[in-house]
């Protein structure tokens, strides 16, 4: 799912691609590990995998939290976050997530424990959690019940516009905090916002989806999201902050969705965001995708003022 690293070691989130079924309708487990010399990992020892507390609904994007933010999550010195990116949207947060994380947990423990027995603790500031005992309670989800809405299979397209602000198509691969303001930034991509969204439905080029997917093969964007570090700060319940800015994201390399945003990092100490892009050259489930070269794209953040809201 993603990395960080901090002094010398690197800290790794992970889940299985479809593993919902192998819990019996709870969320994941064994989802973090360590390597504890990021400069050579051939030597390196890797403890884990670890638990985090949030499971699937945390274990994503990680860094670090800006000093100023820090004591008010609670001394923590890093985040982890995640969304609905893969199959199986019930072990999700639906909607971007934000919990602090104490990876020192790992060597304050020890390397020596079997995989799997010991819990990173992390706590939610942020999650949009799917509710296995109450499944009517879909106003928390980041977009309501429409966040979860789509056609059912056999069912002919178009369809009604999916929800703009979250859909079951959303993914939110990589957040983080805008360097110099008071924004946490979530970026990525949805589907559907025209053409609807129908489960393994046939698409308006007559491909047969395996899932959910959008009527219109084109119905795809690059997105982002943002939201106020005071608003999730302040929120009486997890689920209860709402980004005060969304909607398509246009980079270089063709229209909107073309090259889909697949994951992120921040240079916080130069304030360059650098973007891993989709290579349409080697779609996405090819037998040969995992060779494919990703392009990368570079914003400089730099000239962003310090407004709340920047």
């Amino acid at each position: 799912n993603n990395s960080t690293n901090s002094d010398s070691f690197l800290l790794i989130n992970a889940e299985n691609w479809y593993d919902t079924g192998n819990y019996e309708g709870r969320p994941p487990t064994q989802t973090t590990a360590v390597a504890t010399n990021a400069s050579n990992l051939d030597t390196s020892t890797q403890p884990g995998f670890w638990t985090q507390d949030g499971a699937a609904n945390s274990a994503g994007y990680m860094g670090r939290i800006p000093e100023i933010f820090q004591q008010a999550f609670g001394s923590a010195r890093f985040y982890t976050g995640w969304s609905t990116c893969y199959s199986g949207i019930s072990r999700y947060s639906i909607g971007p997530s934000l919990w602090s994380l104490d990876p020192f947990q790992v060597f304050a423990e020890g390397d020596d424990n079997n995989q799997g027995t010991r819990q990173l603790e992390t706590i939610p500031y942020m999650n949009y959690g799917y509710d296995f005992e109450f499944f009517d309670q879909s106003d928390k989800y980041l977009g309501g019940p429409r966040a979860v809405e789509w056609a059912q299979q056999g069912t002919i397209g178009p369809f009604p516009p999916a929800s703009p602000l979250w859909n079951p198509l959303s993914r939110g691969v990589y957040g983080f905090f805008v360097p110099g303001t008071r924004t946490f930034a979530v970026i990525g991509s949805t589907d559907g916002l025209t053409t609807g969204i129908g489960y393994k439905i046939v698409q308006d080029d007559g491909y047969e989806c395996g899932g959910p997917c959008a009527f219109g093969v084109d119905d795809r964007y690059n997105y982002y999201w943002l939201y106020d570090v005071d608003d999730i700060l302040a929120s009486e319940d997890v689920y209860d902050p709402q980004p005060y800015q969304y909607g398509i994201w246009e980079i270089p390399f063709g229209e909107s969705g073309t090259y889909r945003i697949l994951g992120g990092t921040i240079d916080e100490e130069h304030g360059v965001l650098y973007v891993a892009l989709e290579n349409q050259d080697y779609p996405r489930y090819a037998d040969d995708a995992k060779n494919r070269p990703l392009p990368i794209v570079a914003f400089d953040l730099r000239d962003l003022s310090p407004a709340a809201h920047s």
